[in-house]
């Protein structure tokens, strides 16, 4: 017990009341704006938590129990208050979250490499008669430039987060729609879904930070 009574009046001697009572609050909003403008809100509360009680223990050590409390409750609002503006959306992170969704969705929509028109002496096609509607132009998803190999392994990173019960089952339903068209041809419609699944995967990966 002497030693440790001892090793506390060292720590009183060596750090002033103004280092938890100015530094550190400063320190947690200057912390708080680094965080706001890199969009780490998540680390937030770890940090808060770390420089409050270095800021309790040192005010503790040189006022009264009550004094501390009253520090320890206006450092709690200060906590409260930052936390809300960390949640406000930053321009900065923004700009990152675009460009890397961006990136995601040129590596999984490849572009199609253009083919070099070839030219044909056939004169046109006369009929005389009224020709059958034609069937519609279908492809697979690989010669569209699709890669459903990167979207599925996308899905199964999301799937082994923790989602929410509404954006599980979505990615389950995205799933499903996604095996049913690998390997097969593929109308227009039936394409544009695929776009449409992907821009549902873009988001939930942009939301869960992955």
């Amino acid at each position: 017990m002497d030693i440790f009574v001892s090793f506390l009046d060292q720590v009183k001697e060596v750090v002033p009341a103004w280092v938890g009572l100015c530094v550190i609050p400063a320190a947690l909003v200057v912390i708080a704006v680094l965080l706001w403008l890199i969009n780490g809100k998540a680390a937030f509360w770890g940090v808060a938590a770390i420089l409050g009680g270095a800021g309790f223990f040192v005010v503790a050590l040189h006022a009264q129990t009550t004094v501390a409390l009253c520090y320890l409750a206006l450092y709690l609002v200060l906590s409260g208050v930052l936390r809300v503006l960390v949640c406000i959306p930053s321009p900065v992170g923004a700009k990152k979250r675009g460009s890397r969704d961006e990136r995601i969705y040129k590596k999984f929509y490849e572009p199609l490499k253009a083919e070099p028109a070839t030219q044909t002496s056939k004169p046109p096609k006369v009929v005389c008669y009224e020709q059958a509607p034609a069937a519609p132009a279908t492809t697979t998803a690989a010669e569209s430039g699709m890669s459903l190999g990167y979207v599925s392994g996308l899905i199964t990173r999301l799937k082994s987060e923790q989602l929410s019960p509404t954006d599980r089952l979505e990615t389950e339903v995205i799933e499903r729609t996604v095996e049913g068209y690998k390997n097969r041809e593929l109308t227009e419609e039936e394409l544009g879904v695929l776009n449409d699944c992907l821009a549902t995967i873009l988001k939930l990966t942009a939301k869960y930070k992955l």
